[in-house]
């Protein structure tokens, strides 16, 4: 599973890949062999295997097996766990509407608990979170998206730290959205700083590198700023 973590990306974040999607079927069934559909273990290896089939654009098919390992890890089916989820998605995404963003936040913190006190599954939250806003953003969903991606990057500090390539990945998924979405100064401030960590840990020349020194660039650009 780790050999094809690896090969899936090489940032931590970024799925796709024909051999490491091979690799973490093949680890899902030793896992569902070995210990059981119901093991936390084989949840998280089914949550991967969905990682690399969103890289390679399989939303609905990534969608459906993200969810899936959601509802092991929470004990639940995987419609339960979809209502819950979307429930108290709504319920945040209301009370980040309204301003109230710290009872916005501890919403998110309430639902992804169960996720959080297993070790095995730990530190895929984060990234797990910010696949669930991908999934907001394509509905429309802007209050309940910008909360999940806020919280996924939250999170991901404190369980990684600011230089974990995962974090600097959600980072920069942030900034993207923000700057979809206007928020221009804010999503300056996060591509500058995604490109400085970036730069740090991969180096200047790496593709990921060079994708945040483009969209810098780019709203850069948008601002007149030409030199």
């Amino acid at each position: 599973q780790d050999l094809a973590m690896l090969l899936s990306s090489d940032t931590g974040f970024r799925p796709g890949g024909e051999e490491a999607e091979k690799l973490l079927r093949e680890a899902y069934e030793v896992r569902r062999s070995l210990l059981g559909e119901d093991d936390p273990l084989t949840a998280d290896t089914l949550g991967k295997v969905a990682w690399t089939r969103r890289g390679e654009g399989d939303l609905s098919i990534a969608d459906e097996m993200m969810f899936q390992s959601m509802a092991l890890l929470m004990g639940k089916s995987p419609e339960e766990a979809r209502k819950h989820i979307e429930a108290k998605t709504a319920e945040g995404a209301a009370l980040w509407a309204a301003g109230d963003h710290a009872a916005a936040r501890a919403i998110v913190r309430q639902f992804t608990a169960p996720f959080l006190s297993i070790p095995a599954s730990r530190d895929r939250v984060p990234g797990m979170l910010a696949s669930y806003a991908f999934i907001l953003v394509q509905r429309g969903d802007r209050d309940a998206a910008e909360l999940a991606l806020r919280e996924a990057l939250a999170l991901s500090q404190e369980l990684m730290g600011d230089d974990r390539p995962g974090t600097l990945d959600i980072m920069h998924h942030l900034a993207v959205q923000l700057y979809r979405w206007g928020e221009d100064e804010e999503a300056q401030t996060l591509f500058e700083q995604t490109v400085e960590g970036r730069r740090r840990v991969l180096g200047e020349e790496h593709p990921v590198t060079l994708t945040s020194m483009t969209n810098l660039a780019a709203l850069y650009w948008k601002q007149g700023r030409y030199d």
